[in-house]
């Protein structure tokens, strides 16, 4: 106990820090609270009020509350196992979101062992807590690692948290962004080497299990090469430690290689992402001016981006910091401390080599070396940022920074005045309301400092920095309960949505209103899903006839499944592939047939259709055929004419993807018919006694060319 004592006296600001991250996570968790958009779905289905406690769900975050939140939902109402059994396409859940199946991978999921133990809605809020406390307490813990004084430890790790890049793509890449700090303290710690391999062999699965994005998985690791290089270049000279983190990247690979053995080959073979190459120099100036100016390149009041992108392609590790060092640095100082001078250098060379395959034609050779090029460019503004931050967290030691009025006055200048004229010159946005309260902020805390004892000016300054940071992004995500995410709330709509797949001959929902697999984790058996592997063997059931380079062109790709009224099926953007909401309609033999007596045929009106098929039977016939019928309804009658007294004996609709395809419009999916026909008197019929006019067609009337009409 008097260790512990000793250690809070001696560091008081890290167990207040460590303290305060860790109570806002039980009342976070208390309230079932989550960071989740999911209010998007809820004001979609009619129960707004169901939506975020505080703040506003962002429809860009779509790979949250259309993609990752609806397939956990899914597994969820699925009793966790691995296959979809509650879906359309029964895919298989194995996939590169970190979801609390019920098999041995659980091992490496702690993070969701909540969902066995608690409510899903607590279980969900537990998951983010963890990641938000993780990533706190993480960076903050490293930076002290590495000698960085409490108050700016924990103003970065503050600012890293609340920062674009983290909160613009939190509720994606948290695992990533909270778990970076973790591997770090574990190579840097003072175990033995058995002791961290067995580690290793636990931890970077987890990692990996978490969220499997490749393209940040390479960077992150080039960012923690960097910076042991630059900081630690000792640890290279110990062999066992080598080992221990070799050990532990075998046992990664082999976990990961066994789990996903069947998914690897499937998703190495798709058009995206697995024959995806990015290119360097897609990003814009003005994200990578971010880094120091965090808000320069959009809207503060409603997220919007100027440079056309969305918001979160602008995201970056972004914060005053760098800029405040920058003014307030002792380079003579500097000068004369050659270790930490030597990191400098090493982490600003590893800086320029990230930006220029950010923003210019870098050679491909280096991306592809490094594995940058698995990913759009921009998304290294994570590594650049984190190199960037941990710079500056290494300089900001009080004896080497002056905190002078004047150095004070010209950060002020070149930081917050400096954003504010650069939006007013370059882009000139509709509300400029935030930028000034800012602004003024930051005026009113440099003017008090500059009166302050020179010892607290610092604190003061990366005080409101770090305030800035949080005023600019914590407004990005909302506070969103987690009970109506789990519990649908049973809405008008709702209900509409049961009735149309219960009526559904094969239960099957096909609605054109929902994005991704909101449907499915509502519980629908829905043709809109999300699919992180492809499943040709489905669409090829649905279109058969389509051509088969176009086919894998078109499905053989990670994508949200969205059903339009197109004609035929595309993909207009690597993720998205539209499907005509007629291929998948059920046939419900809604037609009706009627037969006309009379002497005289009438085979005037156009051709359109075809009879490819008569069969006679018993002395009837049944004919196979179709008709330039689109969709399915029961004004779309077959007239069976005849100087014959004959009867129906049945009419039934059939799928034709082949006409379909033929037509180039998949309205004509179901267009085929069998009608089955009897004579009155018992005698045999022959095609030539009848012929056959479609109504309500393409074309309005169509006879059919065959049998009585030529």
């Amino acid at each position: 106990m008097s260790d512990v004592l000793a250690r809070l006296k001696q560091d008081p600001v890290t167990w207040v820090f460590l303290g305060l991250v860790a109570i806002a996570g039980i009342i976070y968790v208390s309230f079932e609270m989550t960071p989740s958009s999911y209010g998007m779905v809820l004001t979609q289905i009619g129960a707004p009020k169901e939506g975020p406690v505080l703040g506003t769900a962002r429809y860009i975050r779509e790979d949250e509350w259309a993609f990752n939140t609806p397939l956990l939902q899914a597994t969820v109402r699925n009793g966790f196992r691995r296959w979809n059994s509650m879906s359309f396409y029964q895919e298989d859940l194995r996939n590169a979101n970190g979801l609390p199946l019920k098999d041995w991978s659980l091992v490496f999921k702690p993070e969701m062992l909540g969902f066995f133990v608690f409510s899903p809605a607590r279980a969900f809020s537990i998951y983010w807590a963890l990641l938000m406390c993780g990533c706190l307490g993480g960076y903050h813990l490293l930076f002290r690692q590495f000698g960085v004084q409490p108050l700016v430890s924990a103003a970065a790790a503050l600012m890293i948290f609340f920062s674009g890049f983290g909160q613009f793509w939190w509720t994606t890449f948290a695992p990533e962004i909270a778990g970076f700090p973790w591997i770090l303290l574990l190579l840097l710690s003072s175990l033995g080497w058995w002791q961290k391999a067995l580690l290793y062999s636990w931890w970077l699965p987890v990692c990996v299990f978490a969220y499997f994005y490749p393209a940040i998985i390479a960077e992150l690791g080039f960012a923690a090469l960097v910076i042991l290089i630059a900081i630690r270049p000792a640890w290279f000279r110990q062999l066992r430690e080598g080992a221990a983190l070799a050990i532990g990247g075998m046992v990664t690979l082999a976990v990961f290689l066994a789990y996903f053995v069947e998914v690897i080959p499937i998703m190495r073979s798709t058009v995206y992402p697995g024959q995806r190459i990015a290119t360097p120099g897609s990003t814009p100036i003005s994200s990578v001016l971010a880094q120091f100016l965090p808000y320069v390149s959009f809207d503060l009041a409603e997220y919007r981006n100027f440079t056309g992108q969305n918001i979160c392609e602008s995201a970056a590790i972004g914060s005053f910091l760098p800029l405040l060092i920058l003014c307030l640095i002792r380079y003579r100082a500097l000068q004369n401390d050659q270790l930490l001078s030597r990191a400098i250098v090493v982490l600003i060379t590893a800086v320029f080599g990230v930006t220029c395959w950010q923003i210019a034609d870098a050679p491909r050779w280096m991306g592809h070396l490094l594995f940058w090029d698995m990913g759009p460019a921009q998304r290294l503004l994570l590594t650049s940022g984190l190199l960037i931050m941990f710079g500056s967290v290494l300089i900001a030691g009080p004896d080497r920074i002056s905190v002078h009025p004047a150095r004070i006055a010209i950060f002020i200048l070149v930081g917050p005045v400096a954003s504010l004229l650069i939006k007013l010159a370059r882009y000139d946005p509709e509300d400029l309301t935030p930028d000034l309260l800012i602004c003024g902020l930051a005026l009113s805390a440099g003017s008090i400092a500059c009166f302050l004892p020179a010892d607290v000016r610092f604190a003061t300054l990366i005080s409101t920095i770090t305030l800035i940071n949080i005023c600019v992004f914590g407004r990005f995500n909302p506070l969103q309960s987690a009970r109506p995410i789990f519990e649908t709330p049973q809405t008008g709509m709702v209900r509409e949505l049961r009735q149309a797949q219960d009526a559904s001959p094969d239960h099957v929902l096909v609605d054109i209103r929902f994005l991704g697999a909101t449907p499915n984790g509502m519980g629908f058996r829905s043709v809109s899903h999300a699919l992180m592997a492809p499943k040709l063997s489905v669409f090829r059931e649905y279109f058969p006839n389509m051509d088969p380079d176009e086919f894998m062109r078109v499905f053989n790709r990670y994508c949200y499944v969205q059903v339009t009224k197109d004609q035929l099926p595309s993909s207009p953007f690597p993720n998205i592939v539209k499907v005509p909401r007629e291929a998948f309609e059920a046939v419900r033999n809604s037609r009706r047939a009627a037969v006309e007596l009379t002497p005289h045929k009438d085979c005037s009106s156009q051709r359109g259709g075809a009879i490819d098929r008569v069969t006679a039977k018993d002395g009837g016939l049944t004919i196979d055929g179709w008709a330039p019928w689109q969709g399915e309804d029961p004004s779309q009658e077959l007239h069976v004419e005849s100087a014959r007294a004959v009867h129906v004996d049945g009419l039934l609709s059939l799928r034709r993807p082949d006409i379909a395809e033929a037509m180039k419009d998949y309205a004509f999916a179901r267009c085929g018919f069998r009608l089955t026909i009897s004579s009155d008197d018992g005698k045999g019929l022959s095609p030539e006694d009848i012929a056959l006019v479609a109504r309500n067609t393409s074309q309005g009337l169509a006879a059919l060319p065959g049998c009585g009409c030529p």
